[in-house]
C-alpha cells in the first residue's frame, strides 16, 4: 500500500508537467524580428482566420499585414529561427470574398482595408481553388503566401496594431516639438534675462554720468559766479571798501554753495545706486523664480509625454 501511494504521487506530479507543458505550448511567444519588429506567434492549428483574428484584436494587435519586401525578409528569417520547419499560420490578407480565380486579384490589408501591391506568393498561388479561398497563409520553408479557405485552422501572426504605431510616431513627434519649443522658450527667456540686466546696469550708468555732469556744471557755473563777482567789485573803487568787508563772508558762502553741491550730487549718485541694486536684485529674483518653474515645466512636460 505504503509503495502504490508513492507511486500515485509520482504519476500526480507527471500528470502535473504534461498539463503545465501542454499549457505552456499552446500559450502564444512574443518575438522580435532583427528589424525590431513585435510578433505575437501562435503555431497550434487550431483557429479559422476570424478567430485568429479576434486573437489579435483581444490583445489589441492585428493579424500581421506584409506590405514590403525587407518585413518579409526579416520575419521569414524570424520565423525560421524559432519555428524552424515550415508551418501554416493565417496573416492578414484577404480578397474581399471574389469569385475570381485569376492569379493578379487584388488582395486587401484586414487592419486598413487597402490594396496591397507587394506580394511573395507561393508557386500557382494565389488560385482560389473552387472559388472559395479568399483568405492568406504562410506556406513551404521560405513561408510563402498561398491562398486558403478561411474555414481552415491554422496558427496566426500578431503584429501591434497599426495605428497604435501611428498614433506612437504622432506622439512622439509632437513630444519632440513641445520639448524643442520649451527649449526654445527658455533660450529665449535667458536672452532676454541678460538684456535686462544689460539695461539696468546701462540705465545706471548713464543717470550716474548725467548727475556728475550736472554737479560739474554747477560747480562751474558757481566759480564764473565768484569770478565775475569778484571782478566788478574790485574794478569800481567805491565798491572795493564793501568787498573788503563782505568778500570774505561772499567767497565762503559760495565755496559751501560748491560744497553742498558736490555733496548733493554724491547722495543722489549713491542713493541712485542703491536703487539699481534693488531693482537689479527684484529683477533678478523674479527672474530666476520664473526660470525655475519654466525648467520645472518643461522636465514636469517630459515627464508627462514619456
Amino acid at each position: 500500500m505504503k509503495t502504490s501511494l508513492l507511486q500515485m504521487a509520482e504519476i500526480k506530479k507527471l500528470l502535473l508537467l504534461v498539463i503545465f507543458l501542454n499549457v505552456a505550448s499552446s500559450t502564444p511567444q512574443n518575438y522580435t524580428d532583427r528589424d525590431g519588429r513585435r510578433y505575437l506567434i501562435e503555431n497550434d492549428d487550431k483557429y479559422n482566420w476570424l478567430e485568429a483574428f479576434d486573437q489579435c484584436a483581444i490583445r489589441q494587435m492585428q493579424l500581421i499585414v506584409i506590405d514590403n519586401a525587407d518585413k518579409d525578409s526579416a520575419l521569414v528569417a524570424l520565423l525560421k529561427s524559432v519555428l524552424g520547419n515550415a508551418r501554416q499560420m493565417w496573416i492578414g490578407h484577404h480578397d474581399e470574398f471574389g469569385t475570381s480565380r485569376d492569379k493578379t486579384r487584388p488582395f486587401y490589408s484586414a487592419a486598413t482595408g487597402e490594396q496591397l501591391i507587394y506580394g511573395s506568393w507561393a508557386p500557382n498561388s494565389p488560385n482560389n481553388a473552387a472559388s472559395k479561398e479568399h483568405c492568406v497563409q504562410l506556406i513551404t520553408n521560405e513561408y510563402k503566401w498561398d491562398d486558403a479557405q478561411c474555414e481552415q485552422r491554422y496558427g496566426f501572426i500578431c503584429e501591434e496594431h497599426y495605428l497604435i504605431n501611428k498614433s506612437d510616431d504622432n506622439f512622439s513627434h509632437k513630444r519632440d516639438a513641445i520639448n524643442h519649443k520649451n527649449s526654445e522658450i527658455i533660450s529665449q527667456f535667458e536672452i532676454t534675462q541678460s538684456k535686462v540686466k544689460e539695461s539696468i546696469v546701462a540705465a545706471g550708468n548713464v543717470s550716474e554720468q548725467q548727475i556728475d555732469e550736472y554737479s560739474k556744471l554747477t560747480e562751474e557755473n558757481l566759480k564764473s559766479f565768484e569770478k565775475s563777482l569778484r571782478a566788478v567789485f574790485l574794478s569800481k573803487p567805491h565798491l572795493q571798501v564793501i568787498w573788503a568787508d563782505i568778500g570774505e563772508s561772499i567767497l565762503e558762502l559760495n565755496l559751501k554753495l560748491q560744497q553742498k553741491q558736490v555733496n548733493l550730487a554724491d547722495e543722489a549718485i549713491e542713493k541712485l545706486t542703491e536703487v539699481n541694486s534693488n531693482v537689479a536684485d527684484i529683477v533678478d529674483k523674479t527672474n530666476n523664480e520664473f526660470y525655475s518653474k519654466l525648467k520645472e515645466s518643461k522636465y514636469e512636460v517630459a515627464e508627462i509625454m514619456e
